[in-house]
């Protein structure tokens, strides 16, 4: 199931009166932070959390403009059994999301921020090694397998999905409930509600949040993924 970014149609960029397009062609001076946290809740109503931030700076180039960044800092939150996974994730390095190039109406071009940084593999295989190595009992060799696929999803969905208008937002539009199925055949849904703020001056991104709620049968899980970008210095 695939469901909606952040982003709206150039058009209605345009149309909104909110959104300064022409901002995206000149460059935001000195370095930034980018941070990007995402928040599951887990089966056992625990909660996982992952936060990466990148030192980023702005390059503008033949009408266009450039992100360039690198990764600075990671915070996991996981439960205590998953102390091990949590901190391999932290030392993993993600750098498959520069560079961002935004055209001058502000969008992210497609081909931007695209690729995996090709260590989600490597990831999941060195946590294989964990698991053996820490030989746990079947509950929690189960749970640590949960936590990297609840990590490997996240990113992958950060990689392949990032919104369009991240850094330069509009309005988004009410919130949105979609019908899904289930495999056993019964109903279920998914609710994702969106909202961000930006600069009043030149229209750069301040904060932005999404929020996934999946309800199915007497089981409802939230998602939440939060953007800001704050200047350095």
């Amino acid at each position: 199931m695939k469901i909606p970014a952040i982003g709206l149609a150039a058009a209605a960029l345009l149309a909104s009166g909110l959104h300064q397009p022409l901002s995206a062609q000149i460059a935001p001076q000195g370095p930034h932070e980018l941070c990007r946290e995402l928040v599951r809740s887990l089966e056992d109503g625990a909660v996982l959390g992952v936060k990466r931030c990148w030192t980023v700076r702005f390059v503008a180039q033949q009408g266009d403009l450039r992100m360039d960044g690198e990764q600075s800092r990671v915070a996991v939150d996981a439960p205590p059994a998953l102390a091990a996974l949590a901190r391999l994730e932290e030392k993993r390095v993600e750098t498959g999301m520069f560079p961002l190039v935004m055209s001058p109406d502000g969008l992210i071009q497609p081909s931007a921020g695209q690729k995996s940084g090709g260590t989600l593999l490597e990831m999941q295989e060195a946590a294989a090694a964990i698991i053996t190595a820490l030989k746990p009992d079947p509950a929690a060799a189960d749970a640590m397998r949960s936590f990297v696929a609840q990590v490997a999803a996240a990113s992958a969905e950060h990689l392949g999905r990032i919104p369009r208008d991240l850094l330069y937002p509009v309005p988004p539009q009410g919130p949105e409930t979609i019908a899904i199925t289930l495999p056993d055949g019964s109903a279920g849904s998914v609710t994702i509600e969106q909202s961000a703020t930006a600069h009043p001056e030149t229209g750069l991104l301040q904060t932005a949040r999404r929020s996934v709620v999946t309800r199915a049968g007497q089981t409802t899980s939230e998602s939440v993924e939060t953007w800001v970008l704050t200047p350095i210095g």
